[in-house]
């Protein structure tokens, strides 16, 4: 499953608040996309971000064609990799930012809290998607 994928569908036999929160943490994960390709998009950056992209959450691939995207990127390997550590770095911010929105009060604890969860969510996800037959 990728993050563009259908959120909306409750896998078979799944319980309705692990299907809640599965939708949650997508929706979170995807509206934080969304503002994140507006401010790449406001800097006439957007193609630099829908290269960096897939690299950005933990259902990219780990092993995909890097030079590939250096060379669309129309950058060297160092530029690259500096573009993809403030890439994720912000998106980090504007996640932590997002979840904070969700919970009362917000403070620290909580939100590494909520975003562990988070992260538990979309790596089960990713894990369900690549065991389903195909």
């Amino acid at each position: 499953m990728t993050l563009d994928g259908d959120t909306d569908r409750a896998a078979p036999h799944e319980h309705p608040e692990a299907a809640f929160d599965r939708a949650w943490a997508m929706a979170v994960v995807q509206g934080t996309m969304r503002e994140l390709r507006q401010e790449y998009a406001r800097k006439g950056r957007a193609s630099l971000f829908e290269v960096l992209a897939p690299r950005l959450t933990a259902t990219a691939p780990v092993a995909s064609d890097v030079d590939g995207d250096q060379s669309r990127a129309g950058m060297s390997p160092e530029a690259f990799k500096v573009a993809l550590h403030r890439a994720r770095r912000r998106f980090g911010q504007l996640l932590r930012s997002r979840v904070a929105e969700t919970v009362d009060p917000p403070s620290p604890t909580i939100i590494a809290d909520e975003l562990r969860e988070l992260t538990k969510l979309l790596v089960d996800t990713a894990w369900a998607g690549a065991t389903e037959p195909g």
